[in-house]
């Protein structure tokens, strides 16, 4: 992100649904936080987008391949100033100063006085691997298996639809195709990495996602896993809990909040 992606925030021309959107949300807190971790290219910027509303991040120029230097600067919605982006902006191959930079705010921000100004959510962006390789980086490791992490993390799987894609074009055409393919997308991933995957924590909690047509659902898990982990983590600290709205048809209408 740049200084005129910054200025681009600050312009946007929202819609009502939107504005509706980001009115209700966290309204006992002064700031909501979400951290975006990953590597460059994951597809954090078209998540963005897809969660809180087209435009918000230019997905070409918004993210610049393994700076972190940023890490610290709001990206405030525009029509809400209560939600508030930061974006670790990737990790370079074999960089371990960016992942210091990463590590060192996510625990600065967890030592925050005021609860408003730490981290309430962090979301571990990774894409699915589709021809093989491995499933997550050592930067990526060491911070799922970091134990003093007070902030809870989600590992978003971006690009479901690349391996269901895949799949498909190989199943025979019937009304069920797509069903069929996500399911076994899911199964061939879950087979196929059952011994990293096995490392993360149950306590840990994971979403195979794609901003792509027809995936919204697997949006709506993100959201409905972001709301359920912040407020078991948050309820004992502050009366602030995320309500989401069943009827809403976009995942960013169901991010909701009261008192």
């Amino acid at each position: 992100m740049s200084e005129s992606l910054e200025a681009q925030l600050r312009s946007l021309d929202f819609n009502e649904e939107l504005k509706s959107t980001f009115d209700r949300i966290i309204e006992s807190c002064l700031n909501f936080r979400i951290l975006l971790v990953g590597r460059s290219g994951v597809g954090k910027s078209a998540l963005i987008n897809a969660v809180f509303g087209s435009g918000v991040v230019d997905e070409k120029h918004g993210l610049q391949a393994g700076v972190v230097k940023d890490i610290n600067r709001e990206f405030i919605l525009p029509n809400n100033d209560r939600l508030v982006l930061h974006d670790s902006q990737g990790f370079s191959h074999g960089d371990g100063q960016n992942f210091e930079t990463v590590l060192e705010f996510i625990k600065g921000r967890s030592k925050r006085p005021k609860l408003e100004e730490r981290l309430h959510i962090i979301w571990l962006c990774i894409q699915i691997p589709v021809y093989g390789g491995s499933l997550f980086e050592i930067a990526e490791e060491k911070i799922l298996n970091s134990t003093d992490l007070e902030t809870p993390i989600i590992v978003v799987f971006t690009k479901f639809d690349k391996p269901v894609l895949k799949i498909k074009r190989k199943l025979p055409k019937t009304k069920d195709q797509n069903t069929v393919a996500r399911n076994k997308a899911r199964e061939t991933f879950c087979t196929d990495y059952a011994v990293a995957l096995s490392t993360l924590s149950k306590n840990i909690p994971r979403a195979e996602v794609s901003v792509k047509s027809g995936f919204k659902d697997t949006l709506d898990l993100l959201v409905d896993l972001t709301e359920k982990d912040t407020v078991e983590r948050t309820r004992s600290r502050i009366h602030c809990v995320n309500i989401l709205d069943p009827t809403a048809v976009s995942p960013s209408d169901r991010l909701r909040a009261y008192p």
